[in-house]
């Protein structure tokens, strides 16, 4: 982590403030130090990834445990734009 030269003000809701805390308590748990609140943002922008619509709706349909191919997936998605 490098030199914090400016701070910003981040306007977030009680919802997102009590899941962002959850997370901060989880690092403080695994790393056994103190930790802050940008230690919990950097953490979870260090870990996300950003998937394809196409991935997202797979992964969804297959929850749900219905039973559809790649090509009836695709065809539905470009029949959604």
């Amino acid at each position: 982590m490098g030199r914090i030269a400016f701070m910003k003000t981040l306007r977030i809701s009680d919802d997102v403030h009590q899941k962002l805390t959850a997370l901060l308590g989880e690092l403080v748990a695994q790393t056994s130090k103190m930790q802050t609140y940008q230690d919990a943002i950097e953490a979870m922008l260090n870990q996300s990834v950003i998937l394809p619509l196409s991935c997202l709706v797979r992964s969804k349909v297959l929850c749900l445990g219905i039973d559809i191919s790649a090509t009836q997936l695709r065809r539905s998605l470009y029949a959604m734009l």
